[in-house]
């Protein structure tokens, strides 16, 4: 899994990956929130229901 800013070369180099947009604010910084959107990619479908815990069996 990436998180990576929005890009259209990001979005060219990952575009075999499956890839989900987020709106966020970014606050590191900055004096005030900013608005942003960020991808993250993974190499597994998004929709499927998997446990993503550190620790699935504790």
């Amino acid at each position: 899994m990436l998180s990576i800013n929005d890009h259209p070369d990001i979005r060219e180099v990952f575009k075999d990956f499956n890839q989900k947009e987020v709106s966020l604010l970014y606050t590191v910084g900055k004096k005030r929130p900013v608005e942003a959107n960020e991808l993250i990619y993974s190499n597994y479908d998004f929709k499927e229901k998997k446990d993503l815990s550190l620790f699935p069996n504790a």
